[in-house]
């Protein structure tokens, strides 16, 4: 909440374009913002997309080893998989892309919504 608060701030003194690169900027000077954004670029973000692309494959896998823990080379491979289907889809089309991240979205609050009702229901049995 503070980090969102902190943003808002900033976003409302500094009114440009370019997120923390403009802030850095501003703030500590162009070699520093520079190794921020090449730093995240390079690591910071293709290590997340890999962490969600890794536990999105273990679910994916997961029913067809029941009993079991997959092969950790079948979940890299659909994490791999995974990847590049989006990025394929960024490629052809930016709607597509746009679209089928609204469609998850809607799926991703229609079942946060369901685990909530569940819980009230489970609260109001017992």
């Amino acid at each position: 909440m503070v980090g969102g608060l902190c943003y808002a701030e900033l976003g409302t003194v500094i009114p440009e374009s370019g997120a923390e690169y403009i802030y850095m900027l501003r703030r500590a000077g162009k070699v520093v913002a520079f190794m921020f954004v090449f730093s995240f670029i390079i690591v910071m973000r293709p290590a997340s997309a890999t962490g969600i692309a890794l536990g999105f494959a273990e679910y994916v896998v997961a029913p067809f080893y029941d009993g079991c823990t997959p092969p950790q080379l079948v979940v890299k491979c659909v994490a791999a998989g995974g990847i590049m289907v989006l990025a394929i889809v960024n490629c052809l089309s930016v709607r597509l892309a746009t679209g089928i991240q609204v469609v998850s979205m809607v799926v991703k609050v229609l079942a946060l919504a369901v685990i909530v009702l569940g819980g009230v229901v489970m609260l109001g049995v017992t």
